[in-house]
């Protein structure tokens, strides 16, 4: 056994949290601890030079970071960017594209969630480093999660391997025209959303937010107050024919006709209801008002902006694209999410005529 087969089959005793997401239709995963964060794709600028398998760099809140392009670098070819694409961040070691430790991000279709992998669930990869160019090779181990194989890989060698020598032959045009072939809509919000990610934090140290939290399930949320009308108590609730399943039924409240929401599949809860048993909280997005059913209306909570954190991990995987942040609130953790966001979604959006 190689030296480097040695320290993969170490990195992998003992099974541990992975980051699983998918490419071309097979799941990856990574260690968790290696992750920093997970951003839905925003707008990449194109790198002069760079390799093909470098999707371009981004600005995160004032540092540059290259982003891999992880269907190129396995050599599988370009894919068409979406919406729904992520680029998970890495802390890394000093490389080709950093003369120092660095952010860097790797672009996958889809991040799917957080897995536990006990120790007898992963195993290394058979010993290919002599087959391979480069002295090695980005996949380390495999892991049975169900009846899916879900391939382990090692982000410091995706990043760099070692005695690799950039080729910075130019790859096939387009790299200056990114995005080019998005619909000019999704073009809107991939730059919307590398534009919120150059901002810098509000530095105003007297800054507060006012949130409601609300209970779904066993988990606890954040929605900004000033989006919430009012909350009420049970209400009978009249079904509505031919609704997307989130949609529970219209309930009459003062003479207003109210549509219902549940929120719970787009956070990746798995209970669900089918009638309005807990409480019914009332907001209003813009033009939209609608009620969000929930188990528990909880508490008003008013803390300093800068209490903010960055969501957890299995957060951010599972909700990336409404999860704001997270705080404390009496040792339980409330994920904030973006209302405005969830709402406008396709997959939520109501036709209150109906």
């Amino acid at each position: 056994m190689t030296d480097a087969s040695s320290e993969n089959s170490e990195a992998l005793a003992g099974g541990g949290k992975f980051l699983i997401f998918g490419v071309h239709g097979s799941l990856y995963g990574v260690d968790a601890r290696a992750v920093q964060e997970i951003l839905a794709l925003p707008e990449l600028t194109p790198l002069v030079e760079a390799p093909v398998y470098v999707a371009g760099i981004l600005d995160v809140r004032g540092r540059v970071a290259p982003v891999i392009d992880l269907s190129q670098r396995l050599g599988l070819g370009p894919q068409p960017l979406r919406l729904s694409d992520c680029v998970i961040l890495f802390e890394s070691a000093a490389g080709p594209l950093h003369d120092s430790a660095g952010l860097w991000g790797l672009l996958v279709e889809r991040v799917i969630d957080l897995r536990s992998m006990a120790a007898e669930q992963v195993e290394p990869l058979p010993d290919l480093a002599p087959m391979l160019p480069a002295g090695g090779r980005f996949a380390i181990g495999v892991a049975r999660s169900g009846e899916e194989l879900v391939t382990l890989l090692d982000p410091q060698r995706l990043f760099t391997l070692p005695g690799e020598v950039l080729d910075v032959t130019p790859g096939e045009p387009g790299a200056a025209a990114w995005g080019a072939d998005a619909p000019p809509p999704e073009r809107e919000v991939f730059r919307e959303r590398a534009a919120a990610l150059r901002r810098p934090p509000q530095a105003d140290p007297g800054a507060q937010i006012t949130l409601a939290v609300v209970r779904l399930d066993d988990e606890y949320f954040g929605m900004d107050l000033d989006l919430v009308v009012e909350f009420a108590g049970e209400r009978a609730l009249t079904p509505v024919p031919c609704c997307p399943p989130h949609v529970l039924g219209c309930v009459n409240l003062r003479g207003e006709v109210l549509p219902i929401l549940d929120i719970r599949a787009m956070l990746s809860l798995t209970g669900s209801t089918n009638a309005l048993q807990g409480n019914l909280m009332v907001v209003r997005v813009d033009a939209l008002r609608v009620g969000l059913a929930v188990d528990e209306a909880c508490d008003v909570l008013s803390l300093p902006a800068h209490a903010v954190q960055p969501a957890p991990l299995a957060v951010q995987a599972l909700r990336q694209d409404y999860a704001r942040g997270a705080v404390d609130w009496n040792g339980r953790v409330v994920t904030l999410l973006d209302l405005r966001n969830m709402l406008g979604q396709d997959g939520l959006q109501v036709d209150e005529t109906v």
